[in-house]
């Protein structure tokens, strides 16, 4: 399943934050690769790390090449070290807010250069590889719940989910 991606359930207050701003139990996104370890963007920056999550679901890009899956992986791993966009989150937490109240989006509102956020680094992986996951938004903008809200991917499995 390399290239593909995993959206994580977490618990705890800033996942239960997430989830409810998001109307989904999905708090978390990387890329899986070829070894079975996840590519993500984390309070501490992007890292590769052992697939270690409780509670997840593993989506393919439905028409992906193996090269295509490839690149994203390469794209994942020449990121590791960049920092974590904190102030995005509060941007895509206004943004939620907004369309809400029945307001467009502000896109990429406080994203920051080279700083970055789990959901918006699986969209720009993707997109690295012409693979554009959410027409309707700009690079990197897209939350943990709108990668899963795509005809681009599709559902391949769950580990010990709850409900969707």
């Amino acid at each position: 399943m390399k290239g593909n991606f995993i959206l994580v359930q977490g618990s705890g207050p800033i996942s239960e934050a997430i989830a409810l701003a998001e109307r989904s139990g999905f708090t978390h996104a990387g890329i899986l690769t070829e070894k079975g370890t996840i590519i993500e963007a984390m309070p501490q920056g992007i890292q590769e790390n052992p697939l270690e999550y409780e509670r997840y679901a593993i989506f393919e890009f439905i028409n992906a090449t193996d090269e295509q899956c490839a690149g994203i992986i390469e794209y994942a791993r020449s990121c590791i070290g960049e920092k974590y966009g904190y102030a995005q989150d509060i941007g895509f937490a206004i943004n939620g807010l907004l369309e809400e109240m029945g307001f467009a989006r502000i896109p990429g509102l406080l994203a920051e250069k080279r700083h970055i956020v789990c959901s918006a680094f699986v969209d720009l992986a993707a997109r690295s590889q012409g693979i554009i996951v959410r027409q309707d938004r700009q690079p990197g903008d897209v939350t943990p719940a709108g990668l899963s809200f795509s005809p681009e991917v599709r559902f391949v499995y769950g580990h010990n989910l709850w409900e969707l």
